[in-house]
């Protein structure tokens, strides 16, 4: 691990293994800092103050400033967690690639494994740890790296839109036309023909969050926008 407190760089960036049974403290990003993590290896229950969720092998996690979180690796699990992260001060033209759909406020998790680029995108991730390394140039092209893969990420979520399930796409036009009176989950599952764990799971897989989270995010856009 590095550690360069200076603004609107790399601050700091790490390919650290924890063993099974590790438990973090609660860790708040910086302002003005994002942090995103890459899981290489094992899987760890992430805890926000929303709520929890998994992160597996291939998923793209992003921390947005002032978000808070902590970890915990299985006790049970033999495979200890490994992961590849970074927390910088983005360039200004990096916001749209990082503003994620969110799981919980101020964090998305991306589940990439299987898709297409995924390999693009853990590469560059690597290759910006070893870059930002090195004792020469090594913030510029540890950066540069980071930005491939944010560019890569988006080419792969790009390449997942275009090919959503018709299901999932018969529910986002049902919370469309309903937005003032939102179906339940259930409701929203029987109109597509699934059950609601397949349509969550469907909607993970093609968006990154679930039916809920996406309906909720449509109604707020919608306010924004009246």
């Amino acid at each position: 691990m590095s550690s360069r407190p200076d603004a609107l760089s790399l601050f700091m960036h790490g390919l650290i293994t924890h063993p099974p049974g590790h438990e973090a403290t609660w860790w708040e990003c910086p302002d003005a800092m994002w942090n995103v993590g890459y899981t290489v290896s094992g899987r760890v229950r992430e805890i926000l103050a929303e709520g929890e969720t998994w992160e597996q092998p291939g998923d793209f996690m992003v921390l947005k400033p002032g978000g808070r979180h902590r970890w915990v690796v299985p006790g049970e699990d033999r495979e200890p967690w490994r992961v590849v992260f970074f927390v910088f001060g983005p360039k200004p033209e990096w916001i749209p690639l990082l503003d994620l759909p969110e799981e919980f406020p101020r964090f998305s998790r991306i589940p990439l494994a299987d898709r297409k680029y995924t390999g693009n995108v853990r590469r560059a991730l690597l290759q910006a740890h070893r870059l930002a390394s090195r004792p020469v140039c090594g913030q510029a092209l540890g950066m540069n790296a980071l930005e491939r893969a944010l560019l890569w990420l988006q080419a792969t979520l790009a390449d997942t839109n275009a090919r959503l399930d018709f299901r999932v796409q018969a529910a986002m036009e049902l919370f469309a036309r309903r937005l003032s009176d939102p179906p339940t989950m259930p409701e929203t599952a029987e109109a597509c023909g699934l059950s609601l764990s397949r349509l969550t799971e469907l909607f993970r897989e093609c968006t990154g969050v679930t039916p809920r989270v996406w309906s909720e995010r449509a109604r707020l856009n919608h306010g924004r926008n009246l």
